[in-house]
């Protein structure tokens, strides 16, 4: 858990020298953060919504949202299908729209273990387990990790823009000079990760990428 110091300091406006002393602060663990700074953002930004697996009625699948569908309404906290690449392509849309989503997708899926991010987590075979874990977890300074990651499906490969996010070169259908080349370029998330396609279609679009920038035959593997 976090707390911060009961600590003030005195900082100068113009010839008037004030108190500047910090907000009052209570303990969190991890969930209880990321549930306050989803609660803030609500209720600060209008174009921040949150959907995804369980969210709303239920409150997520740890109770990160808990009760944050009540506050806000089902129309900026609200479930959606399960499906991974269905939720992440529709943040991707909403985000190239203006909004700014928050989405959650499937705990696991049908992985043995899962490893929370967080220095002090270690790897969790069964949902109590975890759930039990992540509860606890403190929210401190250099303990959490933030990472990005594209999920399978994410950005289709597909012959037209209505029918995917990215073109088969590899090129984005609607951001100009951007080119994606990983795992989300599959169709459909599999639950499985097919290493040796990846590197095989990776392989082919960079050498294509390299070859229109240089205009030179390039042979990278």
């Amino acid at each position: 858990m976090v707390e911060q110091e009961n600590t003030s300091a005195s900082r100068r406006s113009g010839t008037e020298e004030v108190d500047a002393k910090p907000m009052a602060t209570k303990p969190m663990t991890m969930i209880q953060a990321l549930r306050s700074a989803m609660d803030v953002m609500l209720a600060r930004d209008d174009n921040v919504v949150v959907f995804g697996q369980d969210v709303g009625y239920f409150g997520g699948v740890f109770r990160c949202t808990e009760g944050l569908q009540q506050k806000h309404g089902k129309q900026r906290v609200f479930d959606a299908p399960i499906s991974e690449g269905g939720i992440v392509g529709t943040a991707v849309g909403m985000g190239a729209y203006g909004l700014r989503p928050v989405v959650e997708i499937q705990f696991a899926a049908g992985a043995g273990k899962v490893l929370p991010l967080h220095e002090m987590a270690s790897a969790y075979s069964t949902w109590t387990e975890a759930k039990d874990a992540v509860n606890a977890l403190p929210m401190k300074p250099l303990l959490t990790k933030i990472v990005s990651a594209h999920v399978m499906g994410g950005c289709g490969l597909a012959g037209t823009a209505k029918q995917g996010v990215t073109r088969p070169d590899g090129v984005h259908w609607q951001i100009e000079n951007l080119s994606i080349h990983d795992g989300s370029l599959f169709p459909t998330s599999i639950g499985a990760n097919p290493q040796l396609s990846v590197y095989g279609v990776v392989n082919r679009l960079a050498q294509g990428l390299a070859a229109n920038l240089t205009k030179q035959v390039v042979k990278l593997a």
